[in-house]
């Protein structure tokens, strides 16, 4: 149930990538949306407080945002969207025709991603943005792949680091209840379904069902590597009601059945062993 209403968000959200254009120059955001429009789906605002409305309401993979505006500069948008849980994760790419290098280092510390100086070159511009997604995809990854890690390691925030420990330790406290649901984890995490569930996704690559059962593989990892436990006590351990499920995701995520990965852990060790004796 918890991954049908997961796919449900997913399908209602665009499948290009979200790009947020915030300027008060309207010619500036049509030369930007030009030069994106085919590889993102684009919304404008014209000021930080519109931008940040947008922001909230339709959490983009990436903003670009003017520097000096009327109502609300870009400085105060950053600011405002990087001390937000929900929108802390959203890498952003501030346009400034100040040449201050006191402007960009404020820019910088409330949480800009880069800079880019008007007049800037397009093809620059998407250079910065793509490099800032691959870098994403890559601590996305690394998540996925490592057994053991430590939030800071793949966050870029101090805000979405506190947001994913939070998230694990929750996960954790629940780890041997196997009627720990999504719904649960969204209350214990204060905040709505969707808004979680695009949060997790862009930080992990997982959505929040699988979020909580990558949890769960990762601890049976640990268990199976350092411990004397049977696969069944693991699985119930771990949160996991039937045998055949455990071995299906287990496999899944980690290429082989638990029975076989203690087999195949076992066999590395002798084969350690044996160089040591040698």
């Amino acid at each position: 149930m918890d991954d049908i209403v997961d796919q449900n968000i997913s399908r209602s959200r665009s499948k290009l990538p979200i790009l947020l254009i915030i300027d008060d120059n309207a010619d500036i955001r049509s030369f930007i949306k030009k030069g994106f429009g085919e590889k993102y789906y684009v919304y404008e605002a014209e000021n930080g407080l519109k931008g940040l409305e947008l922001a909230n309401k339709f959490m983009p993979n990436i903003v670009i945002t003017d520097l000096v505006m009327p109502v609300m500069d870009g400085i105060e948008f950053c600011n405002q969207l990087k001390s937000s849980q929900e929108t802390s994760h959203i890498p952003v790419v501030m346009l400034t025709a100040k040449t201050s290098q006191e402007k960009e280092i404020e820019g910088l510390k409330t949480g800009a991603d880069a800079y880019i100086r008007k007049p800037f070159d397009l093809e620059l511009l998407e250079l910065k943005i793509s490099n800032i997604l691959k870098h994403r995809e890559e601590l996305r990854k690394r998540f996925n792949r490592d057994i053991t890690l430590q939030p800071n390691e793949i966050t870029v925030t101090s805000s979405d680091e506190s947001f994913l420990q939070n998230a694990i330790e929750i996960v954790e406290k629940h780890m041997m209840n196997s009627e720990f649901s999504v719904e649960m984890f969204v209350k214990e995490m204060n905040m709505s379904r969707s808004n979680l569930y695009l949060k997790t996704k862009e930080l992990t690559g997982l959505s929040s069902s699988e979020f909580i059962r990558n949890i769960r593989l990762k601890r049976a990892v640990q268990l199976l590597e350092t411990s004397d436990l049977s696969v069944k006590e693991i699985m119930y351990m771990t949160g996991f009601n039937t045998a055949s499920y455990f071995s299906k995701c287990f496999k899944k995520q980690f290429g082989v059945i638990p029975s076989k990965y203690i087999s195949l852990s076992d066999s590395d060790d002798a084969k350690k062993g044996g160089e040591t004796d040698a």
